[in-house]
């Protein structure tokens, strides 16, 4: 039957979208019209023009009975199908109806089943609602309806009015909530911005909820900031209700700037995810970067968890990596970490973008020996892979090696054309050059091309120095370089001599000389001009005015005899303004140089007088401040005439040796028992710290040996610029040195050698008289290795082994020590296991054992290696150095204390521990009542930086250390016992406020728990808007002027704003109750101004 209709239907538009053209008239009329004028035709003559005529107009009739005959025969088609639609839907209503009642009794069966009733029991009821009124009945899609029924279990039919059919108890229900509908008035709510927004999300998933809960439609006014809806007065309070649990907690989150677009995700895909996950609102405040998230409880922690960690992978952090650290670089030589810089750098930074690249865009930045990476949790993450990637490529395609100062301008060439040179003929590689570091880039091929190119000019370039008296360099300078050119010539190699000190300047140490050449040619010439040093060497001898007249003799008779008999120029210098004394120099070999000293001896007949050498620092501490400290020794020994003189030379003259030798023993005691400090400092433009050299292992127990030879101690201050030596005076010098010479750009270290027979050894068979061993180890450290004279060493050799950077020398000294074990195993032994507090006094005992030419040096931070002439000689020393070792730490104890301890046992006044004493302002009692009870008694206070205990040592008799240590542990238990006490009052003042914080926070959840049960007990208005919940009411220009009208008619602002509970104002009752529920909540009194603004009262 539908496909009947349907059929019928689509025909019937078919045809009334074309119709036939209308024809008036009858056929009947038509045909008597046609046979008139046959019949005219046939029976009546005419003209031709006039049959033409009649001809036509019967041809018209014709067509005009055929159009009439459609057009009769679509209007009864027309009319054939409207009457079978007519009935075809007559009889689909009537089955709709009887469908209706089917379905009608279907649903009374299925509700009787639900109320287990009998259908019978039902009753129809009809009930009266307003028209206006019936659209909340109904609701959006008859959702309202349907909501009421299965609420009410009745059934609800709405035509005029609302039939209701079910049981007369459900009947009742209902028809008291259609009556509560139909006497419902509108109510609107202001609510806060977000609370409006959090409704809205998600489609109205919230608004939804509230409105099924509450059963009511909500209208939202997102202009005004207020929520409308119809209901009776009771359902008001159900809606504050649920709008105040949906708003129940709220959690403010800053995110930082990067995370906010990452935040949000691609047009809001992430924080919409995370507000459908959660149900919670997720608001963003650009202008401070902060997140609010707002919601129930549950939500809200959902939201809060999900943010936080986005904010943990995705927020960008800077972190701190070191080139030491293996979890980024691996395992690689860190002072590489400058050249790994320049090499990502090299080729417009591509390797640079590369590495950012692998690392997911990792922001990157180099601070000296650190590196500063900016990046989330990921980027980090990758950025280790990426690293260790970038420096695997690193290892593998870069040749790095030091030089000297004095070759870079070689390889770089003029205007860069000798590095550009050597770049094109290794085939393409890369030379970078940072600081005196040059480092190779390329393929395999290309960079051994290229180092070899590189190594020979470093090999012809080689230099030494060479320390010469100040007066070779006129004797190489005399008859325009005779000399100078001489020996270059010979040497094939460059000079190159110190300029010459400005003219008032007194300047009388040694001068450096430098040479410039291939390995054999330095060897060759540094030989000449040490020989021509030995031969023109030049000493001063101080002499009194008396003795100068002596000397100089009638008309210079005696000088010059002296001159012819010696050979050695006798020349005596005028006075210094500031002594009365003179100085006689002489110049000449040793022998020269012997006989004349021994001459003048006899001359001035000075067998009771000594003449003291010593560098520029010690003789500055027998001299002391303004003269202090000579002059103390000068009272001392009165009968002894003691001065200093300009070369570092100190004469002790007396009337008997006896005294010249208790003077000369004074001084000497005064420069091992005075504690000096004196400080090295980096120059301004210097690349490198002191820092750097401490770290390396070798340099740092390169510096321990020295300080152990010296008994002193370098502290490394002002950031690795700054180093501070503090011991005795004759050890500080030589650290001094060292350190002098590192900030320079050449290093040079030597090794004493005990016999001729490692002279030898070292020397091999080969023509440049090195062994090749020690070759091989010159050419790969790119150090300078030759024997050098020295008057100190056991055999009148050292090994010297000089270069531009200091880590090489000290690994071609290592290698060199190996290679001399090789060859006499026997003649080196190790002391092992000896305590760093030790090391110090296994050194000083040197000069008991240098009768079996003994070297020692640190093998580790806890052995020392011996090194003699003998298999023999090396078992007594080492059989020596263990029983002073043993003896020594029977003697020395060391009592382990905590560090805060230090403090309270040192005194203010201590002289080895001044830091600490300034740093706890201690008197000092206990320690000088413990050395006046004992005297002798050594007592030195150390912190150790690895564990940050302190440690206290004590050194002198057995008796007295025992009974030192005693009394030492009684005042440290005490001392103990006093810090317990303090920290368990410490522990109990935490307790008792963390008690109090406790009841603090019940009385606080108490008092809000009471703030809410007033606020649950407010009245409440039955119509008009209402305050938000949590916030204030956004008034309009008319509602502002009836509040300033309002206002002056009161007292004061506040009575207007507070009210009482039965303030009547109309319409506008909401604004009462408003003010009337601010007397009770601390946050629900506004004051609205004309201007605009709202003053919380």
């Amino acid at each position: 039957m539908a496909n009947d209709s349907k059929a019928a239907e689509e025909e019937l538009s078919r045809l009334l979208k074309n119709p036939k053209k209308r024809v008036q008239g009858r056929s009947d009329d038509l045909d008597e019209q046609m046979k008139k004028l046959e019949f005219r035709r046939n029976t009546t003559s005419m003209t031709l023009n006039d049959e033409k005529k009649l001809l036509r107009d019967i041809e018209t009739i014709k067509l005009l009975k055929v159009e009439l005959v459609e057009y009769e025969e679509f209007n009864t088609r027309v009319q054939y199908l409207k009457d079978k639609k007519k009935s075809l839907f007559d009889t689909l209503k009537q089955a709709e109806a009887q469908e209706k009642e089917l379905q009608l009794t279907l649903r009374k069966l299925r509700l009787a089943e639900t109320l287990n009733v009998s259908i019978h029991q039902f009753e129809t009821i009809s009930i009266t609602v307003p028209r206006d009124k019936m659209g909340l009945v109904v609701g959006k899609g008859f959702a309202k309806l349907r909501q009421l029924e299965e609420s009410y279990n009745v059934l609800l039919d709405v035509e005029a009015v609302v039939s209701c059919t079910s049981t007369p108890a459900n009947n009742a229900m209902i028809e008291s909530a259609l009556d509560s509908i139909a006497t419902a008035t509108l109510h609107s709510v202001a609510v806060r911005p977000d609370t409006l927004k959090l409704l809205m999300i998600q489609k109205g998933k919230h608004l939804k909820a509230l409105e099924a809960s509450c059963f009511v439609k909500i209208d939202v006014n997102r202009a005004d900031n207020v929520i409308s809806f119809t209901s009776s007065a009771d359902r008001v309070d159900a809606v504050q209700r649920a709008i105040k649990v949906l708003t129940t907690s709220s959690v403010t989150i800053d995110v930082p700037q990067d995370v906010l677009p990452k935040l949000i995700g691609k047009k809001g895909e992430v924080i919409s995810k995370i507000m459908e996950d959660s149900g919670a609102l997720l608001d963003i405040d650009r202008v401070v970067n902060s997140l609010r998230i707002i919601g129930p409880l549950e939500s809200v922690q959902i939201a809060q968890t999900a943010v936080e960690e986005l904010i943990y992978d995705q927020g960008a952090s800077t972190i701190a990596v070191y080139a030491t650290d293996e979890t980024y670089f691996g395992r690689w030589d860190a002072q590489r970490f400058p050249i790994f810089v320049e090499y990502l750098m090299v080729d417009k930074a591509v390797r640079l973008r590369d590495l950012r690249k692998d690392a997911q865009d990792c922001r990157l930045q180099v601070v000296k020996v650190e590196l500063s990476p900016t990046g989330n949790r990921t980027q980090l993450e990758a950025l280790k892979a990426a690293m260790q990637k970038a420096v695997a490529e690193f290892n593998a395609n870069v040749v790095s090696f030091d030089v000297d100062s004095n070759c870079l301008s070689l390889i770089i060439g003029k205007k860069g054309a000798k590095i550009k040179a050597i770049e094109k003929e290794s085939g393409g590689a890369r030379i970078n050059i940072t600081g005196n570091t040059v480092s190779v880039l390329g393929t395999k091929e290309q960079s051994s091309s290229a180092v070899a190119l590189v190594e020979e000019i470093v090999a012809n370039n080689q230099r030494v120095v060479v320390h010469a008296s100040p007066h070779l360099v006129p004797l190489l300078l005399n008859n325009k370089r005779a000399k100078l050119n001489e020996i270059e010539q010979e040497t094939k190699s460059s000079i190159q001599l110190p300029q010459a000190p400005p003219k008032k300047t007194k300047h009388h140490a040694d001068v450096a000389i430098t040479i410039t050449g291939t390995t054999a040619g330095i060897e060759k010439a540094a030989l000449l001009l040490e020989a021509l040093n030995r031969a023109h060497q030049v000493v001063y001898l101080p002499l009194d005015q008396d003795e100068v007249t002596i000397v100089i003799g009638k008309k210079g008779e005696t000088i010059n005899k002296l001159q012819a008999d010696t050979g050695c120029q006798l020349r005596v210098l005028d006075a210094d303004e500031s002594s009365p004394s003179r100085e006689l120099q002489l110049a000449g070999s040793e022998e020269q140089l012997a006989l004349a000293t021994a001459a003048i001896d006899v001359l001035l007949n000075s067998s009771h007088r000594q003449l003291l050498s010593f560098d520029d620092f010690a003789t500055g501490v027998i001299i002391g401040r303004k003269g202090e400290q000579i002059n103390k020794l000068r009272e001392e020994f009165p009968n002894v005439s003691i001065d200093a003189f300009p070369h570092g030379q100190v004469r002790v003259k007396g009337a008997s040796k006896d005294l010249v030798d208790s003077a000369v023993a004074a001084i000497l005691d005064l420069l091992q028992t005075t504690t000096v400090q004196e400080s090295v400092k980096l120059p301004v433009d210097s690349r490198q710290t002191f820092d750097a050299y401490v770290r390396d292992p070798a340099t740092s127990l390169y510096i321990s040996e020295l300080e152990a030879e010296g008994a002193v101690k370098a502290v490394v201050v002002d950031e690795g610029k700054l180093v501070k030596i503090r011991g005795y005076a004759l050890g500080v010098g030589k650290l001094k040195r060292f350190f002098e010479m590192v900030t320079e750009a050449h290093v040079a270290v030597s090794i004493p050698l005990p016999s001729a027979a490692h002279v030898a050894s070292l020397k091999g068979s080969s023509n440049e008289g090195i062994h090749e061993n020690v070759h091989q180890i010159m050419k790969q450290t790119k150090t300078v290795i030759r024997f050098k004279n020295d008057k100190k060493s056991y055999s009148g050799v050292v090994l010297s082994i000089e270069g531009p950077s200091l880590p090489k020398v000290l690994e071609a000294k290592h290698r060199v020590e190996v290679v001399l074990q090789f060859f006499f195993p026997t003649h080196f032994k190790v002391l092992s296991n000896v305590p760093q507090s030790s090391i110090a006094r296994v050194f000083q005992t040197l000069p008991l054992v240098s009768k079996f030419n003994a070297i020692l040096s640190l093998g580790s931070k806890d052995s020392i290696k011996i090194f003699t002439d003998s298999e023999a000689n090396t078992a007594v020393v080492h059989k020596t150095l263990q029983d002073s070792l043993r003896a020594h730490l029977r003697e020395y104890k060391d009592v382990a204390i905590p560090s805060y301890l230090a403090p309270i046992l040192v005194g203010k006044n201590g002289d080895t521990i001044k830091r600490l004493s300034a740093e706890s302002q201690a008197t000092g009692a206990n320690i000088k009542a413990l050395q006046a009870e004992y005297p002798g008694l050594q007592i030195d206070f150390k912190k150790v930086d690895a564990t940050g205990e302190g440690c206290v040592s004590l050194k002198g008799d057995k008796a007295a250390v025992a009974s030192a240590k005693e009394w030492m542990d009684e005042k440290i238990a005490a001392a103990v016992a006093t810090q317990r006490d303090y920290q368990k009052r410490q522990q109990a003042q935490a307790a008792f406020n963390l008690v109090a914080d406790e009841k603090a926070k019940q009385a606080e959840a108490v008092e809000r728990a009471n703030a809410a049960e007033i606020e649950e007990t407010k009245p409440k208005a039955k119509t008009g808007v209402y305050v938000p919940i949590g916030g204030e009411v956004k008034l309009n220009k008319t509602q502002r002027r009836r509040e300033r009208k309002r206002a002056e008619k009161q007292d004061s602002v506040l009575s207007m704003l507070v009210g009482g509970h039965d303030s009547q104002r109309g319409g506008s009752t909401t604004y009462g109750q408003a003010s009337s529920s601010s007397a009770h909540a601390a946050s629900g009194g506004y004051y609205h101004s004309p201007d605009g603004y709202s003053l919380r009262l």
